[in-house]
């Protein structure tokens, strides 16, 4: 599993998490009966955030965002040197 950290994009934060990461936080929050609310943004998603306040402010208190296309890892990658790979979002 690779938790890699929240790291903002333009006042978004976006976790840089694999698919094991994400699905074992989430299912641990179900078998719990625990409250868990997850996101996966696009391009679109972020520049919505950053567009309007209120909704950045909705999205930064999600409990997991994960990025939704390879744009959204480019700017990881680019921005905090995350390295994934877009098939399994293993480390290259």
């Amino acid at each position: 599993m690779i938790n890699k950290g929240k790291h903002s994009i333009l006042g978004i934060n976006v976790h840089a998490v694999d698919y094991a990461y994400a699905v074992d936080r989430i299912t641990e929050a179900a078998e719990s009966r625990r409250a868990y609310a997850v996101s996966a943004l696009a391009v679109h998603g972020v520049m919505t955030g950053v567009l309007d306040p209120t909704h950045a402010r909705r999205l930064n208190g999600l409990d997991l965002v994960v990025p939704d296309g390879q744009p959204v890892r480019w700017a990881l990658n680019w921005l905090y040197g995350k390295g994934w790979m877009i098939e399994s979002m293993a480390p290259i």
